[in-house]
């Protein structure tokens, strides 16, 4: 089920992303957790549409599917640049 309450900066029609370097840790290297960029990875336009697309114009969805191609690209390169272990991480286990 989804709850929009205010979409207004998830769901932009900017295709850019507003400052990148909000991806980047006190380190000064993008960090990500591995199982959200597997999961960026795995969304497509096609899935987005399937699952959230009634309640987005199809300028939002485009802008959605650009911001997130972007921020899998610059994790892509951060990872290329620094090595897996240092972009990727996985959270502490829960309890």
């Amino acid at each position: 089920m989804i709850w929009t309450v205010d979409r207004t900066s998830a769901f932009r029609m900017q295709t850019k992303l507003e400052n990148p370097k909000n991806l980047l840790a006190a380190t000064g290297i993008g960090m990500c957790e591995r199982r959200l960029l597997a999961k960026l990875r795995e969304l497509d336009t096609n899935v987005l549409k399937q699952r959230v697309g009634r309640h987005l114009t199809g300028s939002e969805a485009d802008g959605l599917e650009a911001r997130r191609k972007a921020i899998v690209k610059f994790f892509d390169e951060q990872i290329a640049q620094h090595g897996e272990a240092a972009v990727l991480y996985d959270p502490p286990p829960r309890g």
